[in-house]
């Protein structure tokens, strides 16, 4: 049996009307999800922009059509989803003036188990008197 499952993020529901710019974001992205079955957690992302995304009416920010990501996380030493790999190909348009391209990917890996004791002691405060030897009684 295999490990993993992708999901097509799926066509936004022409009706909807989003009112948060995290909404607005999502409603213009296509791509697929690939889900870990034992786990189950998100093992890859692969999405991109099928329409610009405006930031304030294209104002502050304008991140263009075909602006895509990719993100890989693996489950490491059977203890914790860590990524393993990140790549974005990005072009955006900044104050309406500044427009820009950039590309990059990055590959996580080398990931090591580290222990680590330690030892908190509270100490009274400078300058407190000494706690009384016998408990005071809520009157």
């Amino acid at each position: 049996m295999a490990r993993t499952s992708w999901f097509p993020i799926s066509s936004p529901i022409p009706e909807f009307r989003p009112h948060k710019l995290e909404e607005k974001v999502v409603q213009k992205l296509r791509g697929v999800v690939w889900i870990d079955e034992k786990a189950p957690d998100v093992a890859r992302l692969e999405a991109y922009f099928f329409g610009d995304v405006k930031i304030a009416g294209g104002l502050l920010a304008n991140l263009q059509k075909g602006t895509s990501f990719v993100f890989e996380q693996a489950f490491i030493n059977n203890e914790v989803w860590l990524p393993t790999y990140m790549e974005a190909h990005i072009g955006a348009r900044v104050l309406l003036l500044k427009g820009f391209k950039m590309s990059f990917s990055t590959r996580y890996s080398d990931y090591r188990t580290f222990n680590v004791e330690t030892l908190s002691t509270i100490a009274k405060p400078r300058g407190a008197e000494a706690a009384p030897e016998t408990p005071i009684k809520p009157q």
